[in-house]
């Protein structure tokens, strides 16, 4: 007799099944979620319209895995999280292949400067955070890309599209309160502030 098949516990939206249930992993179900319309922090409308995305996560305790698939925009996907619950995250890693990737620095000026790159290109690295800000979810992240000639590239995310496959860790951090937000300032850049928890 073989190996049983693991079990893993994973987000589901039947809701007449109790979330984080153990299923079979060969059973496990995807996370579908329709995001609204959405700004992202630069004040710019996404270029990906909101859709049913294939997001799959699972939790283990405080840790969320989150795989996204083909013509899913990471920053949308990420934010939808907070209709799970987790309204407040440490992006700790992340890999993949994306496209349609723009990227940039914050400049002494408080204006983001930007390029975008259109081609294909392997993500090396992904850091940041989900917090909830002005408008709603807010993620701030920071990215390296690395091109076919093994060109690499970073900065901060704007915005870019799964090519094959995003694998993303985050860290659940709205246990017993959230513990920061995103507030505005009078340039483009949005300010981390700390809450009290009690």
């Amino acid at each position: 007799m073989g190996n049983p098949t693991p079990t893993v516990p994973v987000e589901n939206n039947d809701p007449g099944r109790p979330s984080n249930e153990v299923l079979e992993a060969s059973t496990a179900e995807c996370a579908l979620i329709q995001p609204g319309p959405q700004e992202n922090h630069l004040g710019w409308h996404s270029s990906v319209e909101a859709r049913w995305t294939s997001m799959e996560f699972s939790r283990q305790g405080r840790d969320v895995f989150v795989r996204l698939d083909p013509g899913d925009e990471l920053h949308e996907s990420l934010r939808s999280l907070s209709q799970h619950g987790i309204t407040a995250a440490a992006i700790t890693s992340g890999i993949g292949r994306v496209l349609e990737t723009e990227i940039g620095y914050l400049d002494g000026d408080g204006v983001y400067q930007t390029v975008v790159h259109e081609e294909s290109m392997e993500l090396l690295s992904v850091e940041g955070n989900l917090a909830p800000g002005p408008d709603g979810p807010f993620t701030h992240i920071h990215i390296v890309l690395s091109d076919d000639g093994h060109a690499v590239r970073g900065g901060h995310l704007i915005g870019t599209t799964v090519a094959v496959t995003a694998e993303i860790h985050l860290r659940d951090l709205s246990e017993g309160g959230v513990p920061f937000e995103r507030l505005a300032t009078d340039s483009q850049f949005f300010r981390l502030s700390f809450c009290r928890i009690e």
